[in-house]
């Protein structure tokens, strides 16, 4: 279990606590009476909050000379999103352009902040790893899940290895 998943499991049963210990039992009633809803709302409106709660981190790496794109930041995620749209989440919402040909399985990133395939020869461009291990399919049909560690580098050679 990685780091993050452990941290927030840890946040979330110290939570628990705290509100559990912090409530009495005469005032858990009615404040579930004053909203209203039936029970099945109020679940399913804790499993929506849930499922918003559920992030990724994520790393955007250029050459040397570009340097860190993205540093390392928790990028939300919804319950089919796939690698490359947690990738184009962050890079929409910072304005960081990017270019990828195809779709699903054949999405193919070709560039993030103006840095491009073959810029730098003609083994370079974009490679990426979740949770430490290289892609072995498109990032545009690789599924993430909370607590995933994605990771992108722009190597000048992928027959490399890193």
């Amino acid at each position: 279990m990685s780091l993050i998943r452990r941290l927030s499991w840890l946040l979330a049963v110290l939570l628990l606590v705290i509100g559990v210990a912090g409530c009495k039992e005469d005032s858990i009633g009615p404040a579930s009476k004053q909203t209203g809803q039936p029970a099945e709302t109020e679940e399913l409106q804790n499993n929506q909050q849930s499922q918003e709660d559920e992030a990724v981190s994520l790393t955007i790496i250029g050459d040397d000379k570009t340097g860190t794109i993205v540093a390392t930041t928790e990028v939300p995620i919804g319950e089919d999103d796939s690698l490359l749209d947690a990738t184009l989440a962050i890079l929409k919402k910072r304005g960081i352009q990017y270019s990828v040909r195809g779709g699903g399985s054949t999405a193919y990133v070709e560039g993030i902040g103006n840095l491009y395939e073959f810029a730098r020869g003609p083994m370079s461009g974009w490679e990426a790893r979740k949770n430490g291990h290289l892609l072995s399919q498109s990032a545009g049909i690789t599924s993430v899940e909370d607590g995933d560690v994605i990771r992108w580098v722009y190597t000048s050679n992928y027959k490399e290895e890193e």
